[in-house]
Parts: C-alpha cells; structure tokens; sequence
C-alpha cells in the first residue's frame, strides 16, 4: 500500500470511527450489547484484513498501517475485536507461509508492537483531545 493509498484510509477510518463510535455506543457495549452494524461496516471496509495481502483478500497493508489504524482505533475506543481480528488474519497466513522460527519471530516482533500500541493508545484515550475523555467531562 503507498503513502497516499494509507493516507486516504487512515482518513476515511478516522471519520468513520467518529461519526459511529460515540459514548451512546460504548455505553451499550459495556452493557452487554454487540454493536452488531458497527462490526458489519468494519468488516466491509476491510479494516480487520488491513496487513493482509491483496491476493490473499486483504487490504495490502503493512504491520505499520495496521498499528496506525489500531492506533485511530484506540483514540475512539472502538468496542469491538478490531485489534485481535486484524492480528488473527495474521498469524493465519503466517503459520501457512513461514517456518516455525520465521513464525516465531516474527510473531514476537508483532506482539512487542501491538503491545507498544497499546499503551499508546491507552495513553491518547487519557489525552484531553479524546473523544471519550471529553464527552464524559
């Protein structure tokens, strides 16, 4: 995927997230509700095969698009599996295409990133700038 292709998508993803990811749907998430519509739009937009190649039915990704996506994800505290979806689709291409030692570290590389990821998403739902922080102040 070139810069201008992730650009665009990041954009759209952004938009999206924030015109459907308001507090009412967290708030129902948290009380047990599937936003079922919410995971249909994510899933056709391709956003879960984000670093899955074209020919393999993906967006054409890279593990860095992915973590700038889950990243926008985080900051809009999207409630759904987003993040362990995208990295199934994954790890099921890689157990197909690699060795065991090739899997295994790659595996680790792309768990110390979702990890790294994570705490800065964390930290940017705690930014005054956050969606959720500021529609519960």
């Amino acid at each position: 995927m070139d810069r201008e292709t992730r650009d665009m998508l990041l954009e759209t993803a952004d938009r999206f997230f924030t015109e459907r990811c308001g507090r009412d749907v967290v708030n129902a998430v948290e009380k047990g509700v599937w936003p079922a519509d919410l995971w249909k739009e994510i899933e056709e937009m391709g956003l879960p095969l984000i670093a899955v190649d074209e020919d393999k039915g993906g967006v054409g990704g890279t593990l860095a698009d992915m973590l700038a996506l889950l990243r926008l994800a985080g900051f809009h505290a999207v409630p759904v599996p987003l993040a362990e979806t995208a990295l199934a689709n994954c790890w099921s291409l890689l157990r197909a295409a690699c060795r065991p030692q090739a899997r295994a570290r790659l595996c680790l590389a792309v768990c110390r990133s979702v990890a790294i990821g994570s705490v800065a998403s964390s930290i940017a739902c705690r930014s005054p700038r956050s969606p959720i922080v500021s529609s519960r102040s």
